[in-house]
Protein backbone atom coordinates (compact mmCIF):
# COMPACT_ATOMS: atom_id res chain seq x y z
CA UNK A 1 0.00 0.00 0.00
CA UNK A 2 1.43 3.38 -1.02
CA UNK A 3 1.67 6.12 1.51
CA UNK A 4 -0.40 8.98 0.26
CA UNK A 5 -0.89 12.41 1.61
CA UNK A 6 -4.46 11.50 2.56
CA UNK A 7 -3.34 9.01 5.22
CA UNK A 8 -1.09 11.57 6.99
CA UNK A 9 -2.95 13.11 9.85
CA UNK A 10 -3.28 16.84 10.32
CA UNK A 11 -1.07 16.70 13.38
CA UNK A 12 1.65 14.90 11.41
CA UNK A 13 1.43 17.51 8.67
CA UNK A 14 1.96 20.26 11.22
CA UNK A 15 4.97 18.42 12.66
CA UNK A 16 6.48 17.98 9.20
CA UNK A 17 5.87 21.62 8.38
CA UNK A 18 7.42 22.73 11.66
CA UNK A 19 10.46 20.49 11.11
CA UNK A 20 10.90 21.81 7.59
CA UNK A 21 10.72 25.39 8.79
CA UNK A 22 13.26 24.63 11.53
CA UNK A 23 15.67 23.12 9.03
CA UNK A 24 15.27 26.07 6.68
CA UNK A 25 15.66 28.51 9.56
CA UNK A 26 18.80 26.69 10.72
CA UNK A 27 20.26 26.84 7.24
CA UNK A 28 19.49 30.54 7.02
CA UNK A 29 21.06 31.20 10.42
CA UNK A 30 24.13 29.18 9.38
CA UNK A 31 24.44 31.15 6.15
CA UNK A 32 23.96 34.40 8.03
CA UNK A 33 26.68 33.43 10.50
CA UNK A 34 29.05 32.51 7.67
CA UNK A 35 28.28 35.78 5.95
CA UNK A 36 28.80 37.73 9.17
CA UNK A 37 32.09 35.97 9.88
CA UNK A 38 33.27 36.60 6.33
CA UNK A 39 32.32 40.27 6.53
CA UNK A 40 34.02 40.63 9.91
CA UNK A 41 37.21 38.97 8.61
CA UNK A 42 37.17 41.23 5.57
CA UNK A 43 36.72 44.30 7.76
CA UNK A 44 39.53 43.14 10.06
CA UNK A 45 41.89 42.71 7.10
CA UNK A 46 41.04 46.13 5.71
CA UNK A 47 41.66 47.66 9.13
CA UNK A 48 44.98 45.82 9.37
CA UNK A 49 45.98 47.04 5.91
CA UNK A 50 45.43 50.66 6.90
CA UNK A 51 47.37 50.30 10.13
CA UNK A 52 50.17 48.30 8.50
CA UNK A 53 50.64 51.04 5.92
CA UNK A 54 51.01 53.63 8.68
CA UNK A 55 53.51 51.42 10.53
CA UNK A 56 55.64 51.02 7.40
CA UNK A 57 55.59 54.75 6.69
CA UNK A 58 56.63 55.50 10.28
CA UNK A 59 59.43 52.95 10.09
CA UNK A 60 60.88 54.59 6.99
CA UNK A 61 60.82 57.87 8.90
CA UNK A 62 62.14 56.74 12.28
CA UNK A 63 64.28 53.70 11.36
CA UNK A 64 63.29 52.26 14.75
CA UNK A 65 63.10 48.46 14.52
CA UNK A 66 62.05 47.86 18.13
CA UNK A 67 59.22 50.41 18.02
CA UNK A 68 58.01 48.99 14.70
CA UNK A 69 57.98 45.50 16.18
CA UNK A 70 55.93 46.61 19.16
CA UNK A 71 53.42 48.42 16.97
CA UNK A 72 52.94 45.38 14.75
CA UNK A 73 52.58 43.05 17.74
CA UNK A 74 50.00 45.38 19.31
CA UNK A 75 47.68 44.79 16.34
CA UNK A 76 47.32 41.12 17.40
CA UNK A 77 46.77 40.00 13.81
CA UNK A 78 49.54 37.49 13.19
CA UNK A 79 47.49 35.75 10.48
CA UNK A 80 47.69 38.93 8.40
CA UNK A 81 51.43 39.48 8.76
CA UNK A 82 51.94 38.30 5.19
CA UNK A 83 50.29 41.56 4.12
CA UNK A 84 52.77 43.54 6.23
CA UNK A 85 55.61 41.78 4.40
CA UNK A 86 54.00 42.53 1.06
CA UNK A 87 53.31 46.17 1.93
CA UNK A 88 56.78 46.77 3.36
CA UNK A 89 58.51 45.47 0.24
CA UNK A 90 56.14 47.06 -2.28
CA UNK A 91 56.46 50.47 -0.62
CA UNK A 92 60.24 50.16 -0.45
CA UNK A 93 60.39 49.20 -4.13
CA UNK A 94 59.08 52.64 -5.07
CA UNK A 95 61.60 54.48 -2.88
CA UNK A 96 65.34 55.03 -2.66
CA UNK A 97 68.01 52.41 -1.95
CA UNK A 98 68.07 53.50 1.69
CA UNK A 99 64.46 52.40 2.19
CA UNK A 100 65.05 49.19 0.25
CA UNK A 101 67.92 48.29 2.56
CA UNK A 102 65.85 49.27 5.60
CA UNK A 103 63.06 46.95 4.46
CA UNK A 104 65.48 44.05 3.96
CA UNK A 105 67.02 44.57 7.39
CA UNK A 106 63.59 44.78 9.05
CA UNK A 107 62.44 41.53 7.46
CA UNK A 108 65.58 39.78 8.66
CA UNK A 109 65.11 41.19 12.16
CA UNK A 110 61.43 40.22 12.31
CA UNK A 111 61.87 36.73 10.90
CA UNK A 112 60.65 34.10 13.39
CA UNK A 113 60.64 36.70 16.17
CA UNK A 114 57.77 38.94 15.14
CA UNK A 115 56.60 37.45 11.85
CA UNK A 116 56.22 33.69 11.47
CA UNK A 117 58.34 32.15 8.66
CA UNK A 118 55.18 30.91 6.93
CA UNK A 119 53.87 34.48 6.80
CA UNK A 120 57.13 35.73 5.30
CA UNK A 121 56.90 32.99 2.68
CA UNK A 122 53.27 33.84 1.91
CA UNK A 123 54.07 37.54 1.70
CA UNK A 124 56.73 36.95 -0.95
CA UNK A 125 54.37 34.64 -2.84
CA UNK A 126 51.81 37.44 -2.96
CA UNK A 127 54.45 39.91 -4.14
CA UNK A 128 55.62 37.73 -7.01
CA UNK A 129 52.05 36.94 -8.01
CA UNK A 130 51.18 40.63 -8.33
CA UNK A 131 54.29 41.63 -10.30
CA UNK A 132 52.19 42.72 -13.28
CA UNK A 133 50.26 45.11 -11.03
CA UNK A 134 53.44 46.50 -9.47
CA UNK A 135 54.80 47.30 -12.94
CA UNK A 136 52.04 49.86 -13.45
CA UNK A 137 53.65 52.22 -10.91
CA UNK A 138 57.18 50.79 -10.72
CA UNK A 139 58.72 50.32 -14.18
CA UNK A 140 61.71 48.34 -12.86
CA UNK A 141 59.57 46.18 -10.56
CA UNK A 142 60.85 42.91 -12.02
CA UNK A 143 64.48 43.70 -11.26
CA UNK A 144 63.87 45.27 -7.85
CA UNK A 145 61.62 42.45 -6.68
CA UNK A 146 64.15 39.92 -7.96
CA UNK A 147 66.77 41.55 -5.74
CA UNK A 148 64.41 41.41 -2.75
CA UNK A 149 63.81 37.70 -3.37
CA UNK A 150 67.54 37.06 -3.74
CA UNK A 151 68.25 39.07 -0.60
CA UNK A 152 65.66 37.06 1.34
CA UNK A 153 67.35 33.83 0.25
CA UNK A 154 70.79 35.16 1.20
CA UNK A 155 69.45 36.36 4.56
CA UNK A 156 67.93 32.89 5.07
CA UNK A 157 64.38 34.12 5.53
CA UNK A 158 63.29 32.37 2.33
CA UNK A 159 64.38 28.82 1.50
CA UNK A 160 66.08 28.31 -1.88
CA UNK A 161 63.22 25.94 -2.72
CA UNK A 162 60.95 29.00 -2.87
CA UNK A 163 62.30 29.70 -6.35
CA UNK A 164 61.46 26.33 -7.88
CA UNK A 165 58.11 26.00 -6.12
CA UNK A 166 56.99 29.49 -7.04
CA UNK A 167 58.17 29.08 -10.62
CA UNK A 168 56.09 25.91 -10.96
CA UNK A 169 53.08 27.60 -9.37
CA UNK A 170 53.26 30.62 -11.67
CA UNK A 171 53.82 28.48 -14.75
CA UNK A 172 50.72 26.41 -14.02
CA UNK A 173 48.48 29.37 -13.19
CA UNK A 174 47.92 31.89 -15.97
CA UNK A 175 45.91 34.32 -13.82
CA UNK A 176 49.07 35.72 -12.19
CA UNK A 177 50.59 36.95 -15.44
CA UNK A 178 54.02 36.23 -16.87
CA UNK A 179 56.16 38.85 -15.19
CA UNK A 180 56.28 36.97 -11.89
CA UNK A 181 58.11 34.20 -13.73
CA UNK A 182 60.63 36.81 -14.90
CA UNK A 183 61.20 37.82 -11.27
CA UNK A 184 62.02 34.26 -10.19
CA UNK A 185 64.30 33.63 -13.16
CA UNK A 186 66.16 36.89 -12.69
CA UNK A 187 66.59 36.27 -8.97
CA UNK A 188 67.95 32.79 -9.63
CA UNK A 189 70.11 33.36 -12.70
CA UNK A 190 70.93 37.03 -12.35
CA UNK A 191 71.64 37.32 -8.64
CA UNK A 192 71.94 33.93 -6.95
CA UNK A 193 74.04 32.11 -9.53
CA UNK A 194 76.70 34.78 -9.98
CA UNK A 195 80.19 34.59 -8.50
CA UNK A 196 80.24 35.97 -4.94
CA UNK A 197 76.48 36.33 -5.22
CA UNK A 198 75.87 36.68 -1.47
CA UNK A 199 78.29 39.59 -1.10
CA UNK A 200 76.97 41.27 -4.23
CA UNK A 201 73.35 40.96 -3.14
CA UNK A 202 74.10 42.25 0.36
CA UNK A 203 75.88 45.29 -1.08
CA UNK A 204 73.38 45.91 -3.85
CA UNK A 205 71.70 48.85 -2.13
CA UNK A 206 74.73 49.92 -0.10
CA UNK A 207 73.93 52.99 1.92
CA UNK A 208 74.14 53.73 5.60
CA UNK A 209 71.85 50.90 6.68
CA UNK A 210 74.16 48.24 5.27
CA UNK A 211 77.09 49.92 7.00
CA UNK A 212 75.14 49.88 10.25
CA UNK A 213 74.71 46.12 10.07
CA UNK A 214 78.43 45.71 9.42
CA UNK A 215 79.22 48.00 12.34
CA UNK A 216 76.97 45.96 14.63
CA UNK A 217 78.73 42.75 13.60
CA UNK A 218 82.09 44.38 14.21
CA UNK A 219 81.01 45.55 17.66
CA UNK A 220 79.76 42.07 18.50
CA UNK A 221 83.16 40.63 17.61
CA UNK A 222 84.92 43.31 19.65
CA UNK A 223 82.81 42.82 22.77
CA UNK A 224 83.35 39.05 22.65
CA UNK A 225 87.12 39.44 22.27
CA UNK A 226 87.20 41.96 25.11
CA UNK A 227 85.11 39.64 27.27
CA UNK A 228 87.51 36.75 26.71
CA UNK A 229 90.35 39.02 27.78
CA UNK A 230 88.64 40.38 30.90
CA UNK A 231 86.15 37.67 31.87
CA UNK A 232 83.77 40.42 33.04
CA UNK A 233 80.27 39.05 32.36
CA UNK A 234 78.53 42.12 33.79
CA UNK A 235 80.36 44.44 31.41
CA UNK A 236 79.75 42.10 28.48
CA UNK A 237 76.00 42.03 29.20
CA UNK A 238 76.00 45.81 29.49
CA UNK A 239 77.64 46.07 26.07
CA UNK A 240 75.09 43.67 24.57
CA UNK A 241 72.25 45.82 25.92
CA UNK A 242 73.97 48.96 24.68
CA UNK A 243 73.92 47.63 21.11
CA UNK A 244 70.11 47.89 21.19
CA UNK A 245 69.61 45.14 18.61
CA UNK A 246 67.49 42.53 20.44
CA UNK A 247 66.42 40.92 17.17
CA UNK A 248 70.07 40.43 16.21
CA UNK A 249 71.14 38.67 19.42
CA UNK A 250 71.16 35.34 17.59
CA UNK A 251 74.28 36.59 15.83
CA UNK A 252 75.95 37.14 19.20
CA UNK A 253 75.12 33.55 20.15
CA UNK A 254 76.39 32.22 16.84
CA UNK A 255 79.66 34.16 16.94
CA UNK A 256 80.24 33.30 20.59
CA UNK A 257 79.82 29.59 19.89
CA UNK A 258 82.20 29.76 16.95
CA UNK A 259 84.78 31.37 19.23
CA UNK A 260 84.27 28.55 21.73
CA UNK A 261 84.91 26.04 18.96
CA UNK A 262 87.97 27.85 17.66
CA UNK A 263 89.49 28.58 21.07
CA UNK A 264 88.93 25.49 23.15
CA UNK A 265 90.26 27.14 26.31
CA UNK A 266 87.57 29.82 25.98
CA UNK A 267 84.62 27.41 26.02
CA UNK A 268 83.92 27.80 29.73
CA UNK A 269 83.90 31.59 29.56
CA UNK A 270 81.63 31.60 26.51
CA UNK A 271 79.10 29.20 28.03
CA UNK A 272 79.10 31.18 31.29
CA UNK A 273 78.38 34.41 29.42
CA UNK A 274 75.50 32.94 27.42
CA UNK A 275 74.04 31.37 30.55
CA UNK A 276 74.15 34.65 32.50
CA UNK A 277 72.81 36.61 29.52
CA UNK A 278 69.86 34.21 29.36
CA UNK A 279 69.19 34.21 33.10
CA UNK A 280 69.23 38.01 33.28
CA UNK A 281 66.98 38.38 30.25
CA UNK A 282 69.62 40.04 28.11
CA UNK A 283 69.29 37.38 25.40
CA UNK A 284 65.94 35.60 25.20
CA UNK A 285 65.41 31.89 24.62
CA UNK A 286 64.25 32.22 21.02
CA UNK A 287 67.38 34.16 20.07
CA UNK A 288 69.56 31.51 21.69
CA UNK A 289 67.72 28.80 19.77
CA UNK A 290 68.02 30.76 16.54
CA UNK A 291 71.75 31.25 17.11
CA UNK A 292 72.30 27.52 17.61
CA UNK A 293 70.16 26.68 14.57
CA UNK A 294 72.09 29.08 12.37
CA UNK A 295 75.29 27.39 13.46
CA UNK A 296 73.80 23.95 12.79
CA UNK A 297 72.92 25.10 9.26
CA UNK A 298 76.51 26.12 8.57
CA UNK A 299 78.30 23.33 10.44
CA UNK A 300 79.42 21.64 7.22
CA UNK A 301 81.12 24.83 6.06
CA UNK A 302 82.65 25.28 9.51
CA UNK A 303 84.10 21.79 9.26
CA UNK A 304 86.46 23.06 6.57
CA UNK A 305 88.23 25.22 9.16
CA UNK A 306 87.31 23.26 12.28
CA UNK A 307 87.49 19.56 11.32
CA UNK A 308 85.58 18.36 14.39
CA UNK A 309 83.02 21.19 14.28
CA UNK A 310 80.03 18.87 14.37
CA UNK A 311 81.31 17.02 17.42
CA UNK A 312 82.17 20.27 19.21
CA UNK A 313 78.79 21.80 18.46
CA UNK A 314 77.05 18.67 19.69
CA UNK A 315 79.01 18.97 22.94
CA UNK A 316 78.15 22.67 23.34
CA UNK A 317 74.50 21.91 22.70
CA UNK A 318 74.52 19.17 25.34
CA UNK A 319 76.18 21.38 27.96
CA UNK A 320 73.85 24.30 27.31
CA UNK A 321 70.80 22.05 27.59
CA UNK A 322 72.05 20.45 30.81
CA UNK A 323 72.59 23.91 32.33
CA UNK A 324 69.00 24.83 31.51
CA UNK A 325 69.45 27.76 29.15
CA UNK A 326 68.81 25.91 25.88
CA UNK A 327 65.79 23.87 24.81
CA UNK A 328 67.50 21.14 22.79
CA UNK A 329 64.21 19.74 21.49
CA UNK A 330 63.58 22.94 19.53
CA UNK A 331 66.84 22.65 17.58
CA UNK A 332 67.43 21.23 14.14
CA UNK A 333 69.10 17.84 13.85
CA UNK A 334 72.88 17.72 14.05
CA UNK A 335 73.13 14.15 12.87
CA UNK A 336 74.70 13.27 9.55
CA UNK A 337 72.17 12.00 7.06
CA UNK A 338 74.32 9.08 5.96
CA UNK A 339 77.79 7.60 6.02
CA UNK A 340 78.60 9.03 2.60
CA UNK A 341 78.21 12.55 3.97
CA UNK A 342 80.65 11.70 6.76
CA UNK A 343 83.13 10.37 4.23
CA UNK A 344 82.70 13.52 2.15
CA UNK A 345 83.50 15.66 5.20
CA UNK A 346 86.67 13.67 5.85
CA UNK A 347 87.73 13.87 2.20
CA UNK A 348 87.12 17.61 2.15
CA UNK A 349 89.18 18.10 5.30
CA UNK A 350 92.02 15.97 3.91
CA UNK A 351 91.93 17.85 0.62
CA UNK A 352 92.23 21.16 2.45
CA UNK A 353 95.25 19.94 4.40
CA UNK A 354 96.94 18.67 1.24
CA UNK A 355 96.16 21.86 -0.67
CA UNK A 356 97.62 23.95 2.14
CA UNK A 357 100.77 21.82 2.14
CA UNK A 358 101.17 22.11 -1.64
CA UNK A 359 100.75 25.89 -1.54
CA UNK A 360 103.34 26.21 1.24
CA UNK A 361 105.80 24.07 -0.71
CA UNK A 362 105.21 26.13 -3.84
CA UNK A 363 106.08 29.38 -2.08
Amino acid sequence: MELGEDIISGEQKELLKSASESVNLGAIVHLDNDSANSSRASADLEDFKRKATVIVEEYFTTDDILSTANELKDLHCSSYHYYFVKKLVSMAMDRHDKEKEMAAVLLSAFYAEVVDPSQVYKGFCKLVECTDDLLVDIPDAVDVLAIFVARAVVDEILPPAFLTKQLASLTNNAKYGKRGIDVIRRAEKGYLSAHLHAENVLRKWGGSKNMTVEVVKSRINNLLIEYLASGDKTEACRCIKHLKVPFFHHDIVKRALILAMERRQAEGLILDLLKVAHEEGVINASQITKGFNRLIDMVDDLSLDIPNARKLLRSLKSKAASEGWLCASSLKSLELQNEQQMEDDILTSNFKLRATSIIKEYF
